[in-house]
């Protein structure tokens, strides 16, 4: 469908963030249920979901499987949410899915009106099923429990590393975060998570006992087997795409995995005389994690500057601690009325577009420069500064807001 308005979608986010399955599962059978026998991995967990399900769908490309992925966020351009093989479908593909989706979404016979996370979710599994694939992989927006991804049955589900993120919505410590990630467990159903510190393994051992679901958790052992180059933070993730999809093709091994994470989760790139680094870490772990990447790979192990930005409630100060105190420059970025509030008399940048102009500056003279936080932050400065991967280079001209949606 040519120029479909996608305006029609991005809409949908004034209502917000609407958790339950009620709505969606209503919808799903009035399309007809699209993917619902089709072989389904589902991941949920806080840090490396979207690296996780990157590494899953091309190892089971790899292995010869014709993969739809669903992802959440996206850096620059919607329709790299949804790829077949690999590639973002074309902008007209999903623009006839979502108005499919549309011709249902306000049914008054449905509990209420489909968000913006569901319309997209339903978009996929429409496309998934007309492209006739093999196996459909789910990233979890928010929560697992009442995420619009569970209204298809998953044959398995990985659990990544589940830290504090959205206590706003998911409940203010890990015992209750990790209680509707748990959520997503299904009777019999295979479950594989990374390891957990304690409070968080019990939340999930004493679920999957109550449901009947198979957890077990992965070793060290099995994680240092399968972390190839990438970063140590990132290395979980990784291991669990393998031991993931074993559950349907036992012959999966590390050898297809991918030799890098996918762009932006510590992509590392030239420009000028200098490096940028692009992370799209926004949690505490996430960060703590970006900052001992810098500690390894940055000359003397500090950045020149970084440029860091978030949305929502947290304090960025706070957030950012770990990563600012391996940089010799901090710069916070407004990123409008769905931003964090800045520091009270932080040196900050008016958006994106500043913060590129400060990063092409200090890179371009031989410095080390680190774009951090939001994925509404580091895709638009990335497609700014033409460093940003092949795929996600347009940014999207139907976006009301000019910057990429949040889930």
């Amino acid at each position: 469908m040519a120029d479909w308005d996608f305006g029609r979608l991005f809409a949908r986010r004034a209502a917000g963030v609407r958790l339950g399955l009620d709505a969606v599962r209503g919808a799903h059978r009035a399309l007809g249920a699209p993917c619902a026998d089709r072989p389904a991995l589902r991941v949920v967990g806080t840090n490396g979901k979207g690296s996780c399900v990157f590494a899953l769908s091309e190892a089971l490309r790899a292995a010869g499987r014709r993969v739809g992925a669903y992802t959440s966020p996206h850096l620059s351009s919607v329709e790299e949410r949804v790829r077949i093989d690999g590639l973002s479908v074309e902008r007209d593909v999903l623009g006839a899915a979502c108005e499919a989706v549309l011709t249902v979404a306000d049914d008054p016979r449905l509990s209420r009106p489909l968000s913006f996370f569901e319309v997209l979710t339903l978009a996929a599994l429409r496309i998934f099923e007309d492209a006739d694939v093999d196996v459909v992989v789910l990233e979890a927006g928010l929560g697992g429990r009442l995420d619009a991804t569970g209204v298809v049955e998953a044959a398995a589900l990985g659990v990544t590393r589940i830290g504090l993120d959205h206590q706003d919505v998911l409940g203010p410590d890990l015992a209750s975060i990790a209680r509707e990630k748990a959520g997503a467990m299904a009777p019999g159903q295979a479950v594989v998570s990374v390891p957990q510190v304690p409070p968080v393994r019990r939340v999930l051992s004493d679920h999957a006992r109550s449901v009947g679901a198979r957890l077990r958790f992965m070793a060290d052992d099995e994680i240092r087997a399968a972390a190839g180059r990438w970063p140590d933070h990132l290395a979980p993730a990784r291991a669990l795409a393998v031991a993931l999809g074993r559950v349907l093709v036992p012959e999966l091994s590390a050898s297809h995995l991918p030799a890098s994470p996918p762009f932006g989760r510590g992509t590392v790139v030239p420009f000028g005389r200098g490096t940028i680094l692009l992370d799209v870490a926004h949690n505490e772990d996430a960060l703590r994690a970006c900052g001992a990447l810098v500690a390894a790979r940055a000359p003397g192990g500090r950045a020149d500057l970084v440029v860091f930005g978030c949305i929502g409630t947290r304090d960025p100060a706070a957030l950012v601690a770990p990563l600012a105190s391996r940089a010799r420059h901090v710069r916070f970025v407004d990123l409008g009325p769905e931003g964090a509030p800045l520091p009270e008399g932080a040196c900050a940048l008016s958006g994106p577009a500043e913060a590129a102009a400060w990063v092409g500056r200090m890179a371009a003279r031989g410095g080390t420069c680190v774009v951090a936080g939001s994925f509404r932050l580091v895709g638009p400065v990335a497609n700014l500064l033409g460093v940003a991967e092949t795929t996600l280079a347009r940014p999207d001209p139907q976006d009301p807001t000019g910057r990429p949606p949040a889930a």
